[in-house]
């Protein structure tokens, strides 16, 4: 259970010492130290954290100067690659420094000077356990765009899903969603052409190859008309669906959110941390009218070993993710349209009338 969850757990609640928040969930430092039976093995879970990193002394080590730019403070290193803390990095050093106090006394370099994490130490393991056998997701993307498309050597695939497993989540029967599409002829869409496009003329998509057709659905309708680029003067329809059972869905807008403590395995955590990061930076990567349909392919790649992956035995039915649109609505895919049933007296079309540029970001 990850650590956070185990805390609301405890059922205290009190101002936090570190962060200053007020009446929420607490854990009391001292009974965790003193009392065995209070927080169980939260003090172990984090000293296991401690064995993931060797202190950085080139005075000792000499060799582990190619380490350099990999080499923080351990309160930096787990601020930026645990998903444990919304504390600065100062703060969670002290807590730290209470909460391991054992520890501390018996190894004050480990938490006071620069660490690099252990596993960069055994080039082996991060080829058996790394998701791109010790490589990045930049390297990743040239060689599936441009090298080995369909049979990519450089994932272990296992590793990577079940990182996917761990955000998979239920979405519920009855569920609603949105699909628009502009008008080819200035004439509002039947309802007839308002699902996933026909499989061999589907157009390439986030997660979908050229002639796969899947169905894309937004659960805001007007955030659906602004993903699909209507400019001024276009008709779009706007249809609205219904989730007709309960579907098990891949959560992509988790995978940069999963915590350390949710894995047994947190070494394997920690070395794919970053790579994580970049898939969903990946998903959330705004899409221009000029983008190619090779710019599709790492994502597309990613969508397949989802559709083929299983929960006790169970297909997955779908992707869920942040819309490219807006951050605060979630957008879905699913493999087989037949998972959600269009609403025939919820067919609306609209004219683009006005365009407000409203949100510009200078780019360098």
């Amino acid at each position: 259970m990850d650590i956070k969850a185990r805390i609301r757990n405890i059922a205290e609640s009190g101002n936090c010492d570190f962060c200053h928040s007020k009446n929420v969930c607490t854990l009391d430092i001292e009974k965790t130290i003193f009392d065995k039976n209070y927080a169980e093995n939260i003090i172990s879970d984090f000293e296991d954290l401690l064995n993931l990193y060797v202190v950085y002394d080139l005075d000792k080590s000499p060799e582990l100067e190619k380490f350099d730019d990999e080499s923080h403070k351990l309160a930096d290193h787990l601020f930026n690659n645990t998903n444990i803390f919304n504390l600065s990095s100062n703060k969670i050093s002290k807590l730290l420094k209470k909460l391991l106090i054992r520890k501390y006394s018996e190894n004050k370099e480990l938490f006071n000077s620069l660490v690099i994490p252990r596993y960069l130490l055994n080039e082996m393991l991060m080829k058996s356990s790394g998701i791109f056998k010790g490589d990045t997701w930049e390297n990743f993307e040239e060689d599936i765009k441009y090298n080995n498309r369909f049979h990519s050597t450089m994932t272990n695939e296992g590793i990577l899903m079940r990182f996917f497993e761990a955000t998979t989540i239920e979405l519920k029967e009855g569920s609603e969603f949105y699909r628009a599409r502009i008008s080819g002829d200035g004439s509002p869409i039947s309802s007839d052409h308002m699902g996933a496009a026909p499989s061999g003329v589907a157009s390439p998509g986030r997660l979908n190859a050229s002639g796969i057709g899947y169905l894309y659905l937004c659960e805001r309708y007007d955030v659906a008309v602004a993903e699909i680029k209507s400019s001024l003067n276009d008709v779009c329809t706007v249809a609205k669906f219904k989730i007709l059972s309960k579907l098990t869905l891949v959560d992509l807008s988790q995978i940069s959110k999963l915590s350390i403590f949710q894995f047994d395995n947190k070494e394997q955590y920690l070395m794919n941390y970053e790579i994580l990061n970049k898939l969903d930076d990946s998903m959330r990567r705004l899409s221009s009218n000029e983008r190619s349909e090779i710019g599709y392919v790492p994502t597309e790649y990613i969508s397949d070993l989802i559709k083929y992956m299983t929960i006790n035995g169970k297909r997955i039915d779908g992707i869920k993710y942040i819309s490219t649109i807006d951050d605060e609505t979630l957008d879905i895919v699913l493999f087989d349209e037949n998972k959600a049933q269009q609403l025939k007296n919820e067919l609306t079309s609209y004219q683009v009338r006005k365009i407000n540029y409203t949100d510009l970001r200078k780019v360098q």
